[in-house]
């Protein structure tokens, strides 16, 4: 691997987990029993782990991820234990089969005196943002959990999230599985990386499966600014000890809004704000999943947070139920209510012009003077699910919460309407990242095509022309890949090396990856 340009600031690395999974679960042990080959789960009939009825986003026990309730029979029941509750899914059934087989007695020294029938690993909901069926463990889908075999121009660096990964995400903040991994500079030099719908261990594995424990979101935060031997993550926005919390609260219920899902984030200066840099984070209220790639939007919005992501200000659906809600403190849930009208300014309905800005991707000009109010943010904006176009929008940064503050690109000029955006990036462009890369001198866009793969185009400037594609993965290479977004330290270094988040079904986490861009140097 060649050296890195720059001499680390901070590294701290943690030992390998491969197997971080069975330290996650506490007592359950029997997880470091599943071989690595384990058969494949027939996830169609198991249905999705989000769609367990229990998974309430409440935080495992009073402490945390040592708190598993009755997780704490499966270690004197070991791996026999693990492979009754997991036959029945191999064999393509579901945990809550388990309720017609007769076991009513004790189980490892607990009790299964719980409604396995209601409760069970059922349904037929998803899991991350494609749509697509999948489980967060590795081992459950076939998998030995190791980076994938990439050729050429690009390499995996070391897994960010999961089982397999440094950072033992998985007792530290109980994140088994999770996908996107957005990330931008908190203003300070940290970086901060938002994912999409989050799994973990279960409070009640027994009656309610050994994986779940669904959030739509999470935030980690890293200082590592050496990333040639991956990424370490430094801390996250926390429910609890050791439980990472779903920043950007969700209905969960599909055909209203299934989940919340972050699609860029930028700190734009905020003098009330730790640092001095209020963090955005532009999102998705998805209705409902569809086919592989494609899923329908309520409607993208901001939210924000003035404590570095700790705490966030928004309005989603979600969001109405926590703020009145019986668990309100006295005062509270008005306060809140108040405060998350303030940020319904920034609500784009996924109906007109506004269907093209569900998704997108934030990015500044190369030259921007980021401390002026005065000076543009630009949006990417593309339709909700992988087939869109990216069409092209901008806004002072005193007024970024304001969606009709918002100008767009319309081939020749900056127009007042979204029904007048051009197309500026064309093709399927959805889950973009774009940023300017000191290297090239140029902007690049990078994005999975769905039959090229994982690729990037350049632009001399924003509004383009952009070029062609070059393919970074190919999907021979690494099947079902998606989900890249770049690092902002690495886009602004004069490093040929460009370092980017990604993720694969297979193995539902985040991994780090980096290309060497000399090949794309003119």
């Amino acid at each position: 691997m060649p050296d890195h340009p720059y001499a680390p600031r901070r590294t701290v690395r943690r030992p390998a987990t491969l197997l971080a999974g069975a330290v996650a679960l506490g007592t359950c042990a029997a997880l470091s029993a599943a071989p690595a080959g384990a058969a494949p789960v027939d996830n169609g009939s198991m249905g999705s782990i989000t769609d367990q009825s229990s998974l309430d986003g409440t935080p495992l026990g009073e402490n945390g991820t040592q708190s598993l309730g009755s997780a704490g029979s499966l270690s004197t029941a070991g791996s026999s234990a693990l492979g009754a509750l997991t036959a029945p899914l191999e064999g393509g059934g579901s945990l809550s089969s388990l309720a017609s087989t007769g076991l009513s007695d004790s189980f490892g020294g607990g009790s299964l005196g719980c409604a396995l029938g209601s409760t069970g690993v059922t349904g037929s909901g998803s899991v991350g943002s494609s749509g697509g069926p999948m489980h967060s463990v590795p081992w459950l889908n076939g998998q030995d959990g190791m980076l994938p075999q990439v050729n050429g121009i690009t390499e995996a660096v070391a897994h960010i999230t999961g089982p397999s990964g440094t950072n033992s995400t998985v007792p530290r903040f109980n994140v088994i599985g999770t996908d996107l991994g957005i990330m931008w500079d908190n203003g300070s030099g940290q970086t901060l990386l938002a994912f999409g719908d989050t799994t973990g261990a279960n409070d009640d594995p027994v009656c309610n499966g050994l994986v779940g424990h669904w959030r739509s979101n999470v935030l980690l935060r890293s200082d590592d600014d050496d990333l040639s031997d991956g990424m370490s993550i430094d801390s996250a926005a926390m429910a609890s000890p050791g439980q990472a919390k779903e920043i950007l609260p969700s209905l969960k219920v599909p055909g209203v809004e299934h989940t919340v899902i972050p699609t860029a984030g930028i700190a734009v200066p905020h003098a009330g704000a730790a640092g001095g840099f209020r963090q955005y984070v532009e999102f998705m209220s998805v209705k409902s999943w569809g086919a592989p790639g494609e899923w329908t939007t309520n409607y993208s919005a901001l939210a924000y947070s003035d404590d570095n992501g700790e705490n966030w200000v928004t309005p989603t659906f979600g969001s109405v139920p926590d703020m009145l809600g019986d668990a309100a403190a006295p005062g509270t849930g008005a306060k809140a209510l108040r405060t998350a009208t303030a940020a319904m300014s920034s609500v784009r309905l996924n109906a007109g012009g506004n269907a093209n800005f569900q998704m997108g991707a934030f990015v500044r000009t190369h030259d921007a003077d980021v401390g002026d109010p005065d000076s543009y943010v630009y949006f990417f904006g593309t339709p909700s699910g992988r087939s869109g176009s990216a069409r092209l929008s901008r806004v002072q940064q005193k007024d970024i919460e304001n969606a009709a503050a918002y100008t767009y690109w319309d081939g020749a000029g900056w127009a007042a309407t979204p029904e007048q955006a051009a197309v500026v990036i064309d093709g399927k462009v959805s889950e973009l990242s774009v940023a300017y890369n000191t290297y090239l001198g140029k902007y690049i866009a990078m994005y999975t095509h769905p039959v090229k793969g994982l690729v990037v185009r350049t632009a001399d400037s924003l509004t383009g022309p952009w070029s062609g594609t070059t393919t970074l993965i190919s999907p021979l290479q690494v099947p079902a890949f998606y989900g890249a977004f770049m690092h902002p330290e690495s886009s602004d270094s004069d490093s040929r090396y460009l370092y980017f988040t990604g993720t694969t079904w297979s193995d539902y986490n985040v991994m780090l990856l980096r290309t060497d861009l000399s090949a794309l140097r003119d």
